[in-house]
């Protein structure tokens, strides 16, 4: 039975697909197919219309080879992951909440049914909004990166004239007329999807790409110089991370050795050249900083918050409160910064690992589902959202565990902050997208724009 041309074959194909993000691809990949065979028939003596003819019988029934390619392509949820989100999300809810009856951090904030209103239109909000960019197509996003880089750069830049100091820090920016104050450290983290999208970019010109990657990464830290140096806790180690798994993953066509190391000696050298500009020209808080960490035992006064979370760890028990809970309990004066530490002390310190450790183990696990993605786009904003969550998380183990000096930290899930719960799930979200699109999204020719609806070419 002939179906007669191409086109035609290949527009019955197409409305068997339900993921529209997959019919050009699909359809493109069955019309080279056809045209190989077609190309034989010629080749054999038959006529263009008959070589045609035969090549769209050699395929088969269109209906039946769309529905197999609907069932291939179609959108994947990511079900036992975004399980784990919504028990941990409550999770962490259930555990403030409870600290906050049965432990007096001497700070003036315990329970109050408004308190826990609060965090759970948090939590609940912070679901939906990981839910809508799920369903988002993350390509168009990563596709005007360097374009949207400029813009939030611009944008935070502007609004400096409105941010309030906290100890020095422009941490917040504070809209008077909706009532609402957005953590900018927190929001500085989105950059690195975009950034992600920037790098993807410059794929395939050796080492005048990879340098270009590493040059797009002067937006975000400028920012955090403007607002948060503390963000660049986060910022750097997820570009580095992003960018050494684009030179992995053979992106950019480099020797891998030499870039990791010219990568690699750009951060330390970047890190030696900002603790020198810091302490010569810095903000007097961003000065006391860097000297305490360099110095954390002739700074006593200013490391307060070192000793008391030390104190506050000693004679943990592996479950159950520990001996000095009681006494030590209100020497840390910012109990939200804290609360795994105090888990540990007042559940044992088995319940922290549990509950530190089935928040990595979710982001591992995300994380391995990105590396092995076939999109190089998919696969690299994966690791540039997986990368910014797990460092995130690393700052917050080490300073509740009294290993590093107290700083601003966020983990998810556990720490109050509807800006960071906002920027954990938008990350969530992007994750999830790239899971759920996996076998749908298009890889774009290096150097080329498209946006969603536009032309898209694979390599």
């Amino acid at each position: 039975m002939s179906y007669g041309k191409k086109e035609e074959y290949l527009h019955i194909l197409e409305k068997q697909i339900r993921c529209r993000k997959a019919r050009s691809q699909v359809a493109e990949e069955i019309r080279g197919h056809m045209e190989e065979q077609e190309a034989f028939y010629l080749s054999e003596g038959m006529t263009r219309e008959e070589a045609e003819e035969e090549a769209v019988k050699e395929m088969g029934d269109p209906v039946e080879v769309g529905v197999d390619m609907d069932r291939i392509h179609r959108p994947k949820m990511n079900w036992p992951a975004i399980a784990a989100i919504a028990f941990l999300s409550i999770l962490g809810l259930a555990i403030r909440c409870y600290l906050d009856i049965h432990v007096d951090t001497g700070d003036g904030a315990g329970f109050s049914v408004g308190s826990f209103a609060e965090g759970a239109a948090g939590m609940l909000a912070g679901l939906a909004v990981m839910a809508g960019v799920c369903f988002l197509d993350y390509t168009r996003i990563a596709y005007r990166a360097r374009e949207l880089m400029i813009t939030y750069f611009v944008l935070l830049a502007a609004g400096i004239g409105i941010s309030v100091p906290v100890n020095g820090a422009r941490t917040f920016i504070v809209f008077h007329f909706l009532q609402v104050s957005v953590n900018v450290r927190m929001a500085l983290l989105l950059f690195i999807p975009l950034y992600c999208g920037a790098v993807y970019r410059y794929r395939g010109e050796g080492y005048r790409g990879l340098l270009k990657g590493i040059l797009w990464s002067a937006p975000m830290l400028a920012a955090s110089l403007l607002y948060s140096l503390s963000a660049v806790n986060v910022l750097v180690p997820a570009a580095l991370i992003v960018l050494s798994a684009a030179v992995l993953k053979g992106y950019f066509k480099v020797n891998v050795k030499k870039a990791l190391f010219a990568i690699w000696g750009a951060f330390f050298s970047f890190l030696a050249g900002t603790v020198f500009f810091v302490l010569k020209f810095g903000a007097d808080y961003q000065v006391m900083r860097i000297r305490v960490m360099l110095n954390p035992e002739g700074y006593g006064e200013e490391n307060y918050q070192f000793y008391a979370v030390k104190k506050l760890l000693e004679g943990t028990r592996l479950v159950g409160k520990g001996v000095n809970f009681a006494e030590a309990a209100d020497t840390v004066p910012e109990s939200m910064d804290f609360v795994l530490a105090y888990t540990a002390a007042y559940f044992g310190v088995l319940a922290a690992v549990f509950l530190a450790g089935a928040i990595i183990l979710l982001f591992l696990r995300l994380l391995s589902c990105t590396w092995r993605q076939a999109n190089r786009l998919g696969m690299l904003m994966g690791i540039g959202c997986g990368a910014v969550l797990l460092t995130e998380i690393a700052w917050y183990v080490l300073i509740n565990m009294g290993i590093i000096i107290p700083g601003s930290s966020y983990c998810p899930f556990i720490t109050y902050g509807n800006s960071g719960a906002a920027v954990t799930y938008i990350l969530l979200g992007i994750l999830l997208s790239i899971y759920r699109y996996q076998n749908g999204a298009l890889e774009m020719k290096p150097g080329k724009t498209a946006l969603f609806g536009e032309k898209r070419c694979r390599e």
